[in-house]
């Protein structure tokens, strides 16, 4: 058995279980401003990119060997989850803690359920860090099956 395989098949369902809580429960929580009836059509655009993560990770997690160059993508993707949440922490924070102090349970619903996922995305990223040094695959492209030609152009 492949070492890193159990922490790629936690990092394909942590994916998974992050997208149905987006999409499933912060989105209905959450209203959006300017549109009546609590529609959540204008969220889902936004969620709807991040249904590549639990695909990158599971092809990551089924054919590692074929799908390596997946792991920069997955953890630049969740590394710019993590910054956009900071920029939005920061720049949000006198309106952010009153939330905490006040009985306002969607508020602090919306607080508890980004913060799970920003600490999920941050385990993700050192995750995906972690599968990127993996020694168990080799880093140069000979092995798999790419050969470099000597110099010189095909064309013409």
């Amino acid at each position: 058995m492949e070492v890193y395989r159990p922490l790629r098949a936690v990092l394909f369902g942590y994916d998974c279980v992050r997208l149905l809580l987006i999409v499933g429960f912060i989105l209905p929580v959450v209203p959006f401003p300017g549109i009546s009836g609590g529609m959540t059509f204008p969220y889902l655009v936004y969620a709807a990119p991040n249904a590549l993560f639990p695909l990158m990770s599971l092809f990551v997690w089924r054919r590692f060997s074929t799908h390596r160059s997946y792991i920069m993508l997955y953890t630049a993707g969740k590394s710019i989850v993590l910054a956009a949440a900071l920029g939005w922490i920061l720049s949000s924070w006198r309106e952010l803690f009153p939330m905490l102090l006040v009985q306002d349970s969607t508020g602090l619903i919306t607080l508890i359920g980004c913060g799970a996922l920003v600490l999920g995305d941050a385990g993700s990223v050192a995750g995906g860090i972690l599968l990127k040094k993996n020694p168990q695959y080799p880093h140069d492209d000979s092995q798999h099956g790419l050969r470099e030609e000597g110099g010189g152009s095909s064309c013409g």
